[in-house]
C-alpha cells in the first residue's frame, strides 16, 4: 500500500559561456528565453558565484537550499 506521493526538491544549476564579453547579454536572453518555455523551472543568477554555483553542481549529495 503506498503512503503517499513522493516529492523529491530537484537543483539545476546552468552556466553559460560566451566567446566574448559582449556576448553575455543575448546568452543571457537566450537562457531566459529556454527557462520560460519550461513553465516551471524558476531561475536564480549567481553573479559573482561562480566557483560557489560550480561546487554545489558537484554530484556530492550537497543541496544548497537545506541549512545544516
Amino acid at each position: 500500500m503506498a503512503g503517499g506521493a513522493q516529492v523529491v526538491d530537484w537543483t539545476l544549476m546552468v552556466t553559460v559561456t560566451a566567446r566574448r564579453a559582449a556576448d553575455l547579454p543575448a546568452a543571457r536572453q537566450e537562457l531566459e528565453r529556454a527557462v520560460k518555455a519550461t513553465r516551471g523551472i524558476r531561475m536564480r543568477p549567481a553573479y559573482g558565484a561562480q566557483a560557489a554555483v560550480f561546487a554545489a553542481g558537484l554530484p556530492l549529495g550537497y543541496n544548497p537550499l537545506v541549512k545544516g
